[in-house]
């Protein structure tokens, strides 16, 4: 009953306590053309922006796939002969490499297509 007491006051003191409120003028317009002039954004070639988009997913999933290998070792590491954990960690390394080869794949290809796309406009 007591702590119901205290959780009615203090919830009361928050909803109804006058909190203060400090105005000020909106200044994060600034802000913005700060961080603009300081943050190189790519302007032009469609080409070389999609390139730079599709590198930086590729550097993702690549440090995705380093975990879930990093992820498999370790639970190899700490099976300590059981079957079951030990066979996880095998289709998981497994399946980490047969995304490994996707993910080469489609980088040579999107690679292929941005260049040959680079070509035909210049």
């Amino acid at each position: 009953m007591k702590k119901k007491i205290i959780f009615i006051i203090l919830l009361l003191n928050l909803i109804f306590w006058p909190q203060a409120i400090f105005a000020q003028e909106s200044t994060y317009m600034d802000g913005l053309d700060i961080f603009g002039d300081y943050t190189v954004l790519p302007s032009g070639n469609l080409e070389v922006i999609v390139s730079r988009i599709i590198n930086v997913f590729i550097g993702l999933a690549g440090i995705f796939l380093v975990g879930i290998f990093l992820y498999a070792g370790v639970t190899w590491m700490v099976a300590l002969g059981n079957e079951e954990k030990v066979k996880l960690a095998k289709d998981t390394i497994i399946q980490a490499t047969i995304g490994l080869v996707i993910m080469v794949t489609s980088y040579s290809i999107a690679q292929f297509l941005l260049n040959a796309i680079y070509q035909a406009t210049s």
